[in-house]
């Protein structure tokens, strides 16, 4: 009997990883990718936000998609990071999760990086997202370590879960 669960748990995670499989986001240049790590602000008027991923075991073949203020902005996955140039004030961060989608509201200044991290953690049928601000000087050091994403700002099309709820 014993043998007979380890077999089916074999087979349980074997159509698991099928069902996740292999996924990847498109990756921008290594020169746009060495740029935004400078960490520098363009637009002085305005606040920069760093989303990121940092490496870990857990859901690292998933893709979870990131909003700010109900644009979809991208999909990160393990190892990446996108960056986005936003008007000072209260803006809402969002990221996808399981049953539905989580979210924090941070405040910006202009002039100032603030760095938002995603973490994945287990779920029932697939990985979950967390997400939660961090200091400059923690989100520089993971930044440093990820891959800027091409951007995926897709402002006519809104696949935020949340919205469509209100049409």
């Amino acid at each position: 009997e014993n043998t007979m669960k380890k077999y089916l748990l074999l087979l349980c995670l074997s159509v698991a990883w099928l069902f996740t499989g292999c996924t990847s986001v498109e990756l921008a240049s290594s020169a746009d990718c060495e740029k935004a790590k400078e960490f520098n602000i363009e637009d002085s008027s305005k606040s920069q936000l760093y989303v990121y991923r940092p490496n870990h075991f857990v859901g690292q073949a998933l893709k979870k998609a990131i909003w700010i203020d109900g644009l979809y902005v991208g999909q990160l996955m393990k190892h990446t990071f996108l960056v986005e140039q936003i008007e000072p004030g209260e803006h809402v961060i969002s990221t996808e999760s399981e049953f539905g989608n989580n979210q924090i509201l941070i405040n910006t200044e202009a002039n100032k990086n603030y760095f938002v991290r995603q973490n994945i953690k287990l779920g029932v049928f697939v990985g979950g997202a967390s997400i939660h601000e961090v200091s400059e000087e923690k989100g520089m050091e993971d930044v440093k370590k990820c891959d800027l994403i091409e951007p995926q700002r897709k402002e006519s099309v809104n696949i935020n879960p949340e919205k469509n709820k209100k049409a």
